[in-house]
């Protein structure tokens, strides 16, 4: 039947719509990372953006990544599945507003251990 792409998730206008606001707020531009003046970033809330970031993430499992911050120093530490999700969830949060230096600790989980 020809109504079946309206049907779809994809073709609905509030959804695409949602979701297409969304990706051109994270945007990055020429002004990211700018705050207003004087503002700083506490580690607190360093810690809650990171958490965010990652767990929207959509190419890195962050369940069992821990995010610590020491002014501005994020420390990663847990299991990844692979060097790709390790450099993914490093990026994800060296680009976030406040973060001075990632220092990971972040181990590749072994294909072998599969009960963690």
């Amino acid at each position: 039947m020809t109504n079946q792409p309206e049907n779809s998730t994809h073709s609905k206008v509030g959804v695409h719509d949602e979701f297409h606001v969304a990706d051109a707020f994270l945007m990055p531009g020429p002004h990211t990372g700018k705050g207003p003046r004087g503002f700083r970033s506490g580690d607190e809330q360093i810690v809650d953006e990171a958490e965010h970031r990652l767990t929207r993430h959509g190419h890195v499992d962050a369940t069992r990544i821990e995010v610590s911050s020491a002014n501005g120093v994020v420390t990663l530490r847990g299991t990844v599945d692979d060097d790709s999700a390790r450099r993914e969830a490093e990026a994800c949060v060296a680009s976030t507003y406040g973060v001075r230096e990632v220092r990971s600790e972040l181990e590749v989980a072994s294909s072998t251990d599969s009960s963690k």
